[in-house]
């Protein structure tokens, strides 16, 4: 798998070819900040980043295909390179995302990534979907 800085018409081809996924909901502000695409065989399969909140303060997200679900391990060391480069943390000092209810990859996931559950977000979305706030912070520490 090859991973490149994301740029815009990754976003737009996810999103055409898998509308199921979310890309479409996906903000085009994500793609200001830290932000990368997965590819295999030149066709883009996911997408991760960090957004900027406000300062020092980002938001963690991953789109990604279930072909890229069948890159896993790939997948994983690319968004933990990331997630342990200093570049990243020169930015930030706290970096946060939000995991589905019931999500167990995901949340062991985040877990391995660096992320502490912080709280439950009852009814978060417009679908009135739950969601485990998670986060990690520069000095390793987190509540």
């Amino acid at each position: 798998m090859k991973i490149v800085e994301t740029e815009l018409w990754h976003l737009k081809y996810l999103e055409d070819r898998y509308p199921e996924t979310g890309f479409g909901s996906l903000d085009k502000a994500c793609l200001t900040s830290i932000a990368y695409t997965g590819f295999i065989d030149e066709e883009p399969i996911g997408m991760a980043g960090i957004m900027t909140m406000w300062p020092g303060v980002g938001e963690a997200w991953a789109l990604i295909t279930d072909q890229a679900r069948g890159q896993a391990l790939s997948m994983h060391r690319a968004v933990y390179r990331i997630m342990n480069d200093s570049n990243t943390w020169d930015e930030f000092h706290r970096v946060q995302c939000v995991v589905l209810v019931g999500d167990s990859k995901a949340l062991h996931w985040a877990e391995h990534l660096g992320f502490k559950a912080e709280g439950l977000l009852s009814d978060y979305d417009s679908n009135k979907v739950s969601y485990i706030r998670m986060a990690r912070l520069r000095n390793g520490c987190s509540i």
